[in-house]
């Protein structure tokens, strides 16, 4: 495989939340901007190995799904639409800013059904095909790209706003979302070997680094990462409880981590102990030397 291919299947991993993120919020279309976001994969995939590639690779792909967007509505008739005109006047600096955290109150949003939460922020933010997601929640992939189909449509023709609540609503709906978080790191098939414990831990470490200020996501982030860190001692035959786990088979660079997670939550919120996650991830860690 040639330097190009390569560099537009980094591109892919390394931004593709943030791409999707950018374009469904400007469009307010999620499925509309999976497809562009597709085809400008695809186009990089073709000019890449053959014309080199380009300086800023995520602005390529960034330009190319934008451009497909706006054909599209152009065939639609539409671009005269206020809309399409506010999109298109919107300055760039602002159209680059990180969207993901927008992205995922919009897939926990209360008009669409929590069962779908999970599965659709693993596919919308970390770019997860229906096949990978499918074996993890027990469904066929046909019918999981079905049900994830659904919501995307709701939140289109629902006009779901992609902008952050209000501090009033701001409680609820990122509890939707670190709930959402949380089921998707309690996914364990043994049956499949399906695991999503790092896509889940990358979710919620980003919301953390957007809200810096919220001692929840830390909270869940020090309880998702104590979780991990003992996993293959509470796997061993069977389930083996907390207390009757073998430490030396923690990992002990995420255990470390935890009491870390849980001391920045408490300064968080003042040093007053009000975070449900955080008190769920406090029983004692084992700490190397």
């Amino acid at each position: 495989m040639t330097p190009g291919w390569h560099a537009a299947e980094r591109a892919a991993r390394d931004a593709y939340g943030r791409l999707l993120a950018r374009l469904a919020w400007r469009w307010r279309d999620v499925a509309a901007a999976e497809d562009a976001l597709a085809a400008a994969l695809e186009a990089a995939l073709n000019a890449w190995p053959r014309d080199g590639v380009p300086a800023s690779p995520q602005a390529w792909l960034a330009r190319v799904a934008e451009r497909r967007l706006l054909d599209a509505a152009r065939h639609a008739r539409v671009a005269a639409h206020p809309d399409t005109q506010r999109m298109l006047s919107q300055e760039r600096e602002e159209a680059a800013m990180d969207r993901r955290l927008s992205l995922l109150l919009v897939c926990a949003h209360p008009a669409i059904d929590a069962r779908l939460h999970a599965a659709l922020m693993l596919q919308t933010v970390l770019g997860l095909d229906s096949v990978r997601i499918a074996p993890a929640f027990l469904a066929p992939p046909e019918a999981m790209k079905r049900r994830l189909s659904r919501p995307k449509e709701k939140i289109r023709q629902a006009r779901i706003p992609f902008e952050l609540p209000g501090e009033e609503a701001l409680p609820e709906r990122l509890s939707a979302v670190l709930e959402a978080i949380y089921a998707a790191l309690s996914i364990d098939n043994d049956a499949t070997g399906q695991s999503l414990a790092d896509e889940a831990i990358f979710l919620a470490e980003l919301v953390s680094l957007h809200l810096p200020g919220e001692p929840q996501p830390l909270g869940l982030l020090a309880l998702m990462l104590h979780v991990q860190a003992r996993r293959a001692a509470r796997l061993t035959q069977g389930f083996t409880p907390l207390a009757q786990q073998d430490t030396a088979l923690w990992h002990r660079a995420l255990a470390r981590q935890c009491p870390v997670r849980c001391w920045r939550a408490r300064r968080a919120q003042g040093g007053r102990d009000r975070s449900s996650w955080k008190r769920r991830s406090s029983p004692p860690m084992p700490h190397g030397r």
